[in-house]
């Protein structure tokens, strides 16, 4: 059984504000940032990935911590049972006692992505009319991929370390369609890629890299079965067929 004294709860559920309104602080991570890290004052250390928003509280309330990401996020959480730690996304709330976890969460995405690296999770999913569509555990090694507008979630087994690899500046991913790939280029590298046709989008790739590298050696690299052709315009990528 999973208990709940060290479980993450995700939900969408908007909780009344305190008394007395909090000051925030909000950082953002431009295009082609990452790796910037903070320690919140309850001694929190949150990591926040290229082209992210972060906006936290000064100082906590004396019933909970929450904060509003933007982006893609890498969270260790101090424990503190009397106060959760609550990470308000776009259609969903995840609440924490203290544990460490991976969010990809962009508003101007359709999907949100929950990474569990330690201890459970308790998902509950909403679609736009605020009803609620299922509700799942998470274990270690287990993502929640989240639809916003159903509100439908797959559960997906993946290694840990590929949700985390950005953090020491890699990027991992296993069997993930080029489109994907292509989204997360595009933030890490602020330029836009273009994919010519369909069939292109949905061709699979299992690697990793240094974010250090070019962009167009990455994608050089992904091309060794020669698939496709790579055009650049100052920060326009085109990836085109033979």
């Amino acid at each position: 059984s999973i208990g709940w004294g060290g479980s993450l709860f995700i939900s969408n559920k908007n909780k009344s504000l305190t008394a007395t309104k909090p000051t925030y602080h909000e950082i953002r991570i431009k295009k082609g940032g990452r790796g910037n890290t903070l320690i919140l004052s309850d001694g929190s250390k949150i990591t926040l990935n290229a082209m992210t928003t972060f906006r936290y509280p000064t100082d906590f309330s004396d019933t909970d911590r929450t904060v509003y990401p933007d982006g893609e996020a890498y969270f260790e959480v101090a424990r503190d049972e009397t106060k959760p730690f609550i990470v308000k996304l776009k259609k969903q709330e995840v609440k924490v006692l203290g544990t460490s976890f991976n969010i990809e969460a962009y508003s101007d995405e359709r999907y949100s992505i929950v990474t569990l690296l330690s201890g459970s999770v308790s998902l509950e999913s909403y679609n736009e009319q605020n009803e609620l569509m299922g509700r799942m555990f998470l274990k270690p090694n287990q993502r929640a991929v989240s639809d916003n507008r159903s509100g439908s979630v797959s559960l997906e087994n993946i290694h840990s370390s590929l949700a985390g690899a950005w953090t020491s500046g890699k990027y991992k991913f296993k069997d993930e369609p080029l489109h994907v790939i292509a989204r997360r280029l595009e933030k890490y590298y602020d330029v836009q890629v273009h994919i010519e046709s369909e069939s292109l989008k949905q061709i699979k790739f299992t690697g990793t890299f240094s974010l250090d590298q070019d962009i167009q050696e990455v994608l050089h690299i992904l091309n060794h079965e020669k698939r496709y052709q790579v055009k650049r315009i100052k920060n326009e990528i085109f990836i085109v067929n033979k």
